[in-house]
């Protein structure tokens, strides 16, 4: 018997905890990521890389629950990210992981240029590290196109996304991310006023999510909706 405070038992609660998010049962999973973070604190110390990932759970999961709780999922984020610079290293890959999660918060909170700021730092490990082709950059690239998409900066929101496209298409077969980019990109052209261009990427991106996710999934009806928006203002041109 391993004891209820041995490391492994938190990795057994943070699978559980997965189950039940899966499942939309926020109190339950809050529950199990805590006890797995007082564990892995009391086990490895404060400071342990396997700590930091608690941390981001528990924010991830605060982010999930609403904007009242991103105030609390901040300083989470930040914690876990100070922890993996000491311990791996400025340039390691969860690094850059952390410093997109705390970019993706600071949007949401409208700090755009902090958002910025992480945004680009998380994009120039990942090059470095995996090259500036790998899947992992793509993500980064639309993470960037989308915050300069909500601050209206239409032409550096559409050089990254055509970027991160490229770079997705390299790869055959469904991809979800591959729909994300098409469905960022589709709204990008609906509101630049290119509309043939919009209605191709967004049916691309539906059948990206239909084979990914399937038909019913949120994100293929919510590309479906934005297809029905592009075909209405193609036809009053």
């Amino acid at each position: 018997s391993l004891g209820p405070d041995h490391p492994d038992v938190a990795t057994s609660l943070n699978n559980l905890a997965s189950l039940h998010q899966a499942m939309g049962q926020h109190k339950q999973v809050m529950l199990l990521y805590e006890r797995a973070l007082a564990i892995r604190e009391a086990s490895l110390g404060p400071d342990h890389p396997d700590v930091a990932t608690s941390l981001n759970n528990l924010a991830s999961l605060h982010q999930a629950m609403g904007q009242h709780k991103h105030w609390e999922a901040l300083p989470m984020h930040q914690r876990a990210l100070e922890i993996r610079k000491a311990a791996l290293g400025p340039d390691h890959l969860e690094v850059a992981t952390s410093l997109n999660n705390l970019a993706s918060l600071h949007q949401k909170m409208g700090h755009y240029k902090e958002a910025l700021k992480l945004f680009q730092q998380a994009l120039k490990i990942r090059k470095a590290v995996l090259g500036p082709d790998h899947r992992h950059v793509a993500t980064c690239l639309g993470s960037l196109a989308s915050l300069h998409q909500v601050m209206g900066q239409r032409e550096q929101a559409l050089t990254l996304h055509e970027q991160a496209l490229m770079i997705l298409e390299a790869t055959p077969g469904p991809d979800p991310y591959l729909a994300t980019v098409c469905h960022n990109l589709a709204s990008l052209y609906l509101d630049m006023g290119h509309h043939q261009n919009a209605i191709k990427l967004c049916e691309r991106a539906i059948v990206n999510w239909e084979a990914t996710l399937g038909p019913a999934h949120k994100n293929t009806s919510s590309s479906r909706l934005l297809l029905f928006s592009l075909r209405l203002a193609s036809a009053s041109q």
